[in-house]
């Protein structure tokens, strides 16, 4: 039997069901493995199971459901179908044409590629006709809250939690993500010199907020494979990152894993999306509770509510809103019908949805940005489905 201070160095050179396996050896192992062991080699070699994203209360408790589920032949990556039938359809209570308290937190206000609503947590951004973007206030305060997103100073890269790095020099195409646990940024290359050779791919940086100077923690370079279509997607969820990219018409969903991408799952199915909650994750069709398949958008899991996702329309309108740890789904569009805004968001603890209909929202807005704004509106997928 080693001392117990030794264990983190044997924990380098396991992986979680040997580590089980060690545990479940006889009391003395028992005795020895920590809370910290369990927790180094699951970041390490599991890194989507977060305790914060479990309904476990302890690390050890998550690696002995993890093995468990492989022993009983569950497969983590569910299938579509399966985990759409696992939701039930859920109202949450909803709040019509009043404003959001001071104290409201919109869920999954992470800006959006290429959509012309963002949210924060007094309200929305449109981007109109002209490029230009213009705040909506919602709130009881009526002020307009400073960024909310990541910020870029040269070199630098910050998210809101607190978490910095400095990067390389060219930032142009670059895609982040962040939660308060870790800060990505990958950076796309095209045509650039590598190893004698002119490539396509990208840098991802990786940085843990429990490292202390501004060097990136990791740094992987991954060349994109002949037949990829489009740039990736970055996903943080906890103090995992995910990205995924196509090839070929497939999604190929990968997990920095030992300070490396490794490939953990490819998909037929277009715009498809990820979440992550109890040590399990699912890609999913981003049209997922929709019967309109020309209506595929992003998902979002919240960052400092991981047991949410919000689905999108193309507008940057929200679609359906997921509570994952409940298996509860609610149609926003079913809300809304095209004739209002909905917003889910926590306030006094919990979900509430606010909406707030075309009259409410031009008594907020100037007459030319109303009209701009219902423009946009009318395009969304739930006012065509009511059209037809």
């Amino acid at each position: 039997m080693i001392p117990p201070e030794l264990t983190p160095v044997l924990c380098r050179y396991l992986d979680t069901p040997s580590l089980v396996a060690l545990y479940q050896t006889c009391r003395s192992w028992r005795q020895v493995l920590s809370e910290r062991d369990f927790k180094q080699v699951l970041q390490h070699d599991r890194p989507w199971i977060q305790l914060q994203n479990s309904t476990k209360c302890c690390w050890k408790k998550c690696a002995l459901e993890a093995v468990g589920a492989e022993r009983r032949s569950r497969d983590p990556t569910s299938s579509l179908e399966s985990f759409k039938r696992s939701f039930l359809h859920y109202s949450f209570p909803v709040r019509q044409d009043v404003a959001l308290p001071d104290d409201f937190y919109v869920l999954c206000k992470q800006p959006l590629l290429g959509t012309q609503i963002t949210f924060c947590d007094s309200g929305f951004v449109h981007v109109g006709t002209g490029g230009q973007g213009v705040f909506v206030s919602l709130s009881q305060s009526q002020s307009e809250q400073g960024p909310t997103g990541i910020s870029v100073l040269g070199n630098r890269v910050a998210s809101p939690y607190g978490i910095s790095m400095e990067v390389g020099p060219d930032l142009e195409m670059a895609i982040h993500s962040s939660t308060p646990e870790v800060l990505a940024t990958a950076v796309v290359i095209m045509d650039e010199p590598f190893d004698g050779r002119e490539v396509d791919g990208m840098y991802l940086y990786v940085k843990y907020s429990d490292s202390p100077s501004e060097e990136p923690d990791a740094v992987i370079f991954s060349e994109f494979p002949s037949g990829y279509d489009s740039e990736p997607t970055v996903y943080t969820v906890g103090g995992c990152v995910f990205v995924q990219t196509e090839v070929d018409g497939q999604i190929h969903t990968q997990v920095v894993r030992h300070g490396e991408l490794e490939l953990l799952d490819v998909s037929g199915s277009k715009n498809v999306g990820l979440v992550c909650y109890d040590a399990s994750y699912w890609v999913v069709d981003s049209c997922c509770w929709s019967n309109n398949k020309s209506s595929c958008s992003p998902v979002c899991q919240d960052p400092l509510y991981p047991q949410f996702a919000v689905f999108y329309d193309n507008y940057g309108f929200r679609s359906h809103v997921v509570d994952l740890k409940n298996r509860l789904t609610m149609n926003l569009r079913h809300e809304t019908k095209g004739e209002t805004v909905a917003i889910p968001g926590i306030s006094n603890g919990q979900l509430e949805v606010y909406t707030f209909s075309k009259a409410y929202l031009e008594g907020r807005m100037e007459r030319n940005e109303y009209v701009d704004f219902t423009r946009t509106l009318n395009n969304t997928p739930a006012t065509c489905e009511k059209k037809l």
